[in-house]
């Protein structure tokens, strides 16, 4: 568990990075982060589902800046890791599932935001 974590947050960072610091168009992201990700966890096992767990977080990190910060993508990577390992092992394997994980992971967290601007 602790290696998925540890890929989710390297994936969405990274990608969070090039597109918002580097100005990189968000597919070229993803595709590279991914790419490069993918071929250092060759020798890990569960590799096949390691990888679509970095391809999935670099959806994370196709975030704009100006709605969600650094802690932000920690947060909804920690999250997304969390929903991946569940939908993957809870349900039937039907395409879709990467974004919608990431989604409901930025939902959650834009959601906290909310509340939390609300209360202070």
């Amino acid at each position: 568990m602790y290696i998925e974590f540890s890929l989710s947050l390297i994936s969405s960072l990274i990608t969070y990075y090039l597109i918002n610091k580097k100005n990189w168009c968000s597919v070229r992201a993803s595709a590279v982060v991914t790419l490069l990700l993918s071929l250092l966890v060759l020798r890990l096992p569960n590799v096949e589902n390691l990888q679509l767990l970095i391809f999935g977080a670099s959806f994370i990190g196709m975030s704009l800046s100006q709605r969600f910060n650094y802690l932000d993508i920690i947060f909804a990577s920690i999250i997304f890791s969390l929903s991946y390992h569940y939908f993957i092992q809870n349900t039937p394997p039907v395409g879709g599932v990467l974004g919608f994980c990431a989604f409901i992971s930025l939902l959650i967290i834009s959601l906290f935001k909310k509340i939390h601007k609300k209360l202070v």
